[in-house]
């Protein structure tokens, strides 16, 4: 039972040549008995043609099962590859959506922060002539009647919907990007229920204006970064590895400064 169980599980090509060599087998002994003129006795051809066709069944099975074997360890060499072929295509997906997210991030933040500078240019003018005002009512010695600072206020709404995204642009220049848009300030208001000297006014006007042009030169410098990595080209450095050369080449403040 066991062997026929095994013959029925070969391949219809190899039991028809089973089959096929049966039939020859007894086609052969009998010719092979009519030749001879000798009997056999029914029960020992039968018992005789049992066992020669069983042991060919037998070989035949085994053959039949070693290629079965052959074609289950191919089949799942070729299912495994093929899984780990569907991995890479995943993982390839994967790295260029990431890509494409960085893509577009950097170039989202390269806007903003260009988008920002005209801004911080024009407050800082804007500052400058404020404190050059109130310098010159102080030294003149001009009383005060103003009880309001208000200074420029910037959004950086980009930066901060993508924060949890910064990471893409890589740690330095997500470092350096997130030291220059945090100071994207809301309003700053300064109230006072006295007037506030013209001298306090200049200090803080010039202050303003010194911090606006620091900024300034943080987000241009922070752009060229960006531009950078886009082009390939080599990085200018990080805001703390230049901010010494940089700052130096601004305006002084201490024309400014009024004489208390």
């Amino acid at each position: 039972m066991w062997s026929l169980l095994r013959v029925r599980r070969l391949p219809i090509e190899l039991r028809v040549a089973l089959i096929a060599n049966a039939a020859l087998l007894a086609l052969n002994v009998s010719w092979a008995a009519a030749q001879g003129s000798w009997k056999v006795d029914p029960g020992t051809a039968t018992l005789f043609g049992a066992v020669i066709g069983l042991a060919i069944i037998g070989q035949q099975a085994r053959r039949g099962f070693a290629n079965l074997i052959k074609s289950q360890r191919n089949q799942a060499e070729l299912n495994r590859d093929a899984r780990l072929h569907q991995v890479e295509i995943e993982r390839a997906e994967k790295t260029a959506e990431r890509e494409r997210d960085r893509e577009l991030l950097q170039a989202s933040i390269r806007a903003e922060i260009a988008a920002l500078m005209p801004g911080a240019n024009g407050a800082g003018l804007g500052s400058y002539n404020l404190a050059v005002m109130n310098k010159a009512l102080h030294d003149h010695g001009k009383q005060s009647t103003a009880k309001k600072i208000v200074l420029t206020s910037f959004e950086a709404q980009v930066f901060k919907a993508n924060i949890d995204k910064i990471g893409l642009l890589g740690v330095s220049i997500a470092a350096d990007v997130i030291k220059v848009l945090s100071r994207a300030r809301p309003g700053i208001s300064v109230e006072l229920d006295a007037p506030i000297p013209h001298s306090v006014s200049a200090a803080l006007y010039a202050s303003d204006y010194d911090s606006m042009n620091k900024w300034h030169s943080d987000l241009h410098h922070v752009a060229l970064r960006i531009i950078a990595q886009e082009n390939g080209a080599k990085d200018p450095g990080t805001l703390i590895e230049t901010q010494k050369s940089r700052y130096a080449t601004l305006p002084s403040i201490d024309n400014l400064m009024p004489k208390l």
